[in-house]
């Protein structure tokens, strides 16, 4: 007996991820002709042209590339969804032609891209065409990308349902970021832009780049060559400034601010490879950590009483802060090894003078310099963002903000409502939300409980200890949409209608090219044309037919076998 199925609320019936803040649907339909594809969309008024007319380009391209693909889902639960074609795909067979996306930009100037700035926008769409009205070239950008997602295929042509349709859409945190660590392994910049695609169809709006760390030092440093030298895993496993240019323009054109972090002054060994006497280096008390490569060689640290380590850290705030537009640098302070500095005979003799004055001198110690460090930045015109270990450290409220990852800890209330209630703005990068622990799945991450209140926003985080560019989209994005409607919608769907909503996105995704990994037994057309890939598995099928006619020849004769 089929389960009788219980309505969609209507903002989950729109078919868009992340879902809406409110829309208004009808029982319509219509087509979109891909011969006229480049009439699709009209900047009628505002600002920002060359911005949007290379959006335009990219969103045509999502819409109408995979013309020969499969139906977009399919999906076997009785009763829930039909096993040829989803439910949200109407009959479009008689269906009218759709015509034009007009944008009309409410500024008549380029609005920065920023933290807070307007993202809002409102799309109204009937049988004819349609209007993307948004207040800032960034608003249109979303709106964009919700049409994109709208547009559907059929089997026959794309199609665009539940006309006249008319959906007001502004997100719920201002700060909706993805954190990818380059330092554990290097990401090459075109594996970083495909990540900037994924970010831009989720609606996230940061990328936190995590660019040093233990492990190696990825900055190709004009001042401080020394530090890439030494502290890369290869010459060419570096980011030149160009290659940091083409990531923010690449961000900068999909709506993504960078924020880079250089992790300081714990996680430092490798700027030690290139200028030893930068860190503390305690080789025992690495090599007897029981995570040995992995985690042992973080307790490593800058030193903090020598001049030189100061006069290195300015030299690449200077040129950070040159490439990257964004107000806001992450500068860590996470997971300080107080054994390790101790290790050191000038850190000893500071710590037993602080101790004998009553003080906690590991936090006072990384308060010092902290704020040596804070104090480059506003000649750069640059805000920090710090770890919540900041906490302990005395900064005072408003100083920076507060990065919050260990929101497990009570005190008696969690690190984030500490943080906020001292005055320190907040984001919000919990464990729960780490796409890198096995036991979080993308259901885990669409459930967490948010704070209700007082976070500018949060992030999730690609710990790169166990992914580079052969895993990264599979482990990152399907699992980052979960958090990323969390970030703009606030309030989830129903788990049950959010699995087949993901499982609809992560079609969408396959087609643009993304490698999204699995949320149920289901099957998407793979993306691409259809030609090309039966081209693809007769050169394969080939391939392997000559292969098994060379085994065949070489048991048959003696002399080729092997001993």
């Amino acid at each position: 007996m089929a389960v009788k199925k219980k309505p969609w609320p209507t903002r989950d019936r729109a078919s868009v991820w992340p879902k809406p803040r409110t829309a208004v649907l009808g029982d319509g339909s219509a087509a979109l002709d891909p011969h006229v594809a480049a009439d699709l969309f009209i900047l009628e008024s505002g600002c920002c042209a060359p911005l949007l007319h290379a959006a335009f380009e990219r969103y045509r391209r999502y819409i109408f590339w995979t013309a020969d693909a499969l139906p977009h889902l399919r999906m076997r639960a009785t009763g829930l969804r039909d096993s040829a074609s989803p439910p949200e795909l109407c009959d479009a067979s008689s269906a009218p032609s759709f015509g034009t996306l007009r944008v009309r930009i409410g500024n008549g100037t380029a609005t920065p891209l920023q933290l807070g700035v307007d993202e809002s926008y409102t799309l109204a769409l009937h049988a004819g065409g349609g209007e993307l009205r948004a207040a800032s070239e960034w608003g249109a950008l979303r709106g964009l990308e919700t049409f994109a997602q709208l547009v559907q295929w059929d089997g026959r042509a794309h199609v665009l349902c539940w006309l006249p349709l008319t959906i007001d859409d502004a997100p719920e945190h201002a700060w909706r970021g993805l954190l990818l660590d380059s330092s554990r392994h290097f990401l090459p910049v075109p594996t970083i832009v495909r990540m900037l695609d994924g970010m831009a169809a989720l609606k996230l709006n940061t990328l936190h780049w995590h660019l040093s760390d233990a492990q190696s030092f990825r900055i190709a440093s004009a001042a401080v060559p020394a530090l890439a030298e030494g502290g890369a895993w290869h010459p060419s496993l570096v980011y030149a400034p160009d290659d940091l240019r083409a990531v923010v323009e690449a961000a900068r054109l999909r709506g993504v601010r960078v924020v880079p972090e250089l992790d300081m002054p714990g996680h430092s060994a490798s700027w030690g490879l290139g200028e030893p006497d930068l860190v503390v280096p305690c080789p025992k008390r690495v090599a007897i950590d029981d995570m040995g490569v992995e985690h042992g060689v973080d307790k490593v640290a800058l030193h903090p009483l020598r001049e030189r380590t100061y006069e290195v850290v300015a030299s690449l705030l200077t040129e950070l802060a040159a490439v990257f537009p964004d107000e806001y640098i992450h500068l860590g302070g996470d997971e300080i090894d107080a054994e390790c500095w101790l290790h050191d005979s000038e850190v000893n003799g500071w710590a037993r003078e602080a101790a004998s004055n009553g003080a906690d001198w590991k936090a006072a110690l990384q308060g010092a310099f902290t704020r040596r460090v804070l104090a480059l930045l506003p000649p750069l015109g640059k805000r920090a963002v710090l770890w919540d270990e900041a906490l302990e450290t005395g900064l005072p409220p408003g100083a920076v903000t507060i990065d919050v990852w260990r929101d497990w800890m009570k005190e008696p209330t969690e690190r984030h409502a500490r943080a906020a209630a001292a005055g320190f703005d907040v984001v919000w990068s919990c464990l729960g939300w780490y796409l890198d622990l096995p036991g979080n799945t993308w259901q885990s991450i669409y459930e967490t409980r948010m704070p209700s209140s007082g976070l500018l926003g949060g992030e999730a985080s690609s710990w790169g200890e166990h992914a580079d560019a052969t895993n990264l989209e599979q482990r990152v994005l399907t699992c980052a949409a979960a958090a990323a409607e969390r970030l703009w919608s606030g309030r989830p769907s129903a788990t049950a209608i959010a699995r087949q909503r993901l499982a609809s996105l992560r079609c969408r995704l396959l087609r643009r090219g993304l490698q999204a990994a699995p949320v149920i037994p289901d099957h998407c057309g793979l993306g691409g044309n259809a030609t090309e890939e039966a081209s693809l598995v007769a050169a394969l099928v080939a391939s392997a037919e000559a292969h098994v006619a060379f085994s065949a020849r070489v048991d048959d004769c003696p002399r080729c076998a092997p001993p």
